[in-house]
């Protein structure tokens, strides 16, 4: 088993080198700060995620080409090998890569809809409350505070065209919170340009503080080793401390210009946003525990079905091959056939008319005998008779 952020290099050996190195495994280990790999790779790596074999008694089967390949058959093709260069089948990790954000956050949206009490069309403020919660997106996710701050976000989605009755909110408001949220967990730093170097291991302290505030920025460059801020509210102006006297109502339109100045900066950097956004989802919503076996097991199919589109081309390629082959052969075969009997009906067909013509000949050599003969007989009695009357006459 690999350690978390060790993978596995095959060093191809050139021409020169000496051949005793040949087909050599080289591990490259990587530091946990260098690491890019997401959360669900790396645990896919450290062999976390065990491979479990679910269609062993299922009777489906996926049909291509009027050939049927079983469930059970390709689940065992396409089972987890430590290096996916050295297969020939499809993998799940490599269809992991492929799934898009929006499959993870349709299965996540619908899957909080199903939670007490489910409502199918969106969700409320309690129910992405516990979201949050339950994937710890925030070191300090359980202070007032920070919930507020979620709230307020909430509440603002929830008055703009994404809202349902104003208490929940659909799919494009949920994503739209999600965005909000992963800019939040994972700020910009300013002059910091190169989006893949950033980790979740050197950004853990990066958003505590409130929206925008100069504390948080002063984590940000101390960047791991810095150390959080104790106060997650900004500290407050002459300004705000008269404002502040004068109720709730002050500190929510406070908070919503924050929240305003906040959308305002993430818009000026797409990239980042996405980038967030994105690691947010693979990082956090991913690998919550109700839905991460189904995730793993959609990518477990999809690989099926590529290897079933593979499997039933080459069974059918091989039966039109054999096929050919076979009626090539069964063409020849019959055809040798055919002369052969030919051959031999040829030779007793002319034995038979050699009898038959033996017959006839000497039918014929029996009649032309007969036919002499009579005319023989025929001729000597005639002349006979003849002779006989003219030796009387001659003798009278």
């Amino acid at each position: 088993m690999l350690p978390s952020g060790a993978t596995a290099v095959v060093k191809k050996p050139d021409e020169e080198t000496n051949p005793v190195w040949n087909e050599v495994w080289i591990w490259k280990c990587v530091p946990p700060d260098e690491d890019n790999r997401p959360k669900w790779r790396r645990l896919y790596d450290d062999g976390v995620i065990p491979y479990q074999y679910i269609y062993t008694d299922s009777v489906e089967y996926f049909k291509h080409f009027k050939v049927k390949v079983s469930y059970s058959y390709l689940e065992v093709l396409v089972s987890d090998v430590r290096c996916q260069d050295m297969t020939y089948y499809a993998q799940r990790v490599n269809e992991m890569s492929t799934l898009p954000l929006d499959y993870y956050t349709k299965l996540a949206f619908s899957n909080i809809c199903d939670w007490f009490p489910q409502y199918s069309k969106g969700l409320e403020s309690s129910k992405f409350i516990k979201l949050l919660r339950q994937i710890k997106i925030f070191p300090d996710i359980t202070k007032a505070s920070r919930i507020g701050q979620m709230d307020i976000i909430f509440q603002k989605e929830v008055k703009g065209e994404n809202g349902i009755v104003e208490k929940y909110v659909n799919y494009t408001g949920f994503c739209r919170l999600l965005q909000e949220v992963a800019l939040i967990r994972f700020p910009a730093i300013p002059g910091d340009n190169d989006l893949g170097s950033v980790t979740s291991f050197d950004m853990d302290d990066r958003s505590v503080g409130s929206i925008g505030s100069k504390e948080s920025l002063g984590s940000l460059k101390k960047g791991k080793k810095g150390k959080p801020t104790k106060k997650l509210i900004t500290k407050p102006s002459k300004k705000d401390t008269d404002s502040k006297s004068k109720g709730a109502d002050s500190k929510s339109k406070a908070s919503q210009s924050e929240v305003d100045e906040y959308n305002e900066q993430a818009a000026v950097d797409p990239e980042h946003a996405a980038f967030a956004y994105r690691k947010l989802v693979q990082e956090f919503i991913l690998n919550v525990p109700e839905w991460n076996d189904y995730v793993w097991n959609e990518a477990k199919l999809n690989a099926m079905r590529k290897e079933a589109l593979r499997y039933c081309a080459a069974t059918r390629i091989q039966a039109f091959v054999r096929s050919y082959l076979w009626t090539m052969k069964f063409k020849i075969a019959s055809y040798g056939y055919l002369k052969l009997q030919a051959v031999i009906r040829k030779m007793i067909a002319k034995k038979r008319v050699w009898i038959i013509v033996k017959n006839l000949m000497e039918d014929w050599m029996f009649r032309v005998r007969y036919r002499y003969l009579h005319y023989l007989y025929y001729y000597y009695y005639h002349y006979h008779y003849i002779f006989a009357g003219l030796r009387q006459n001659l003798l009278l």
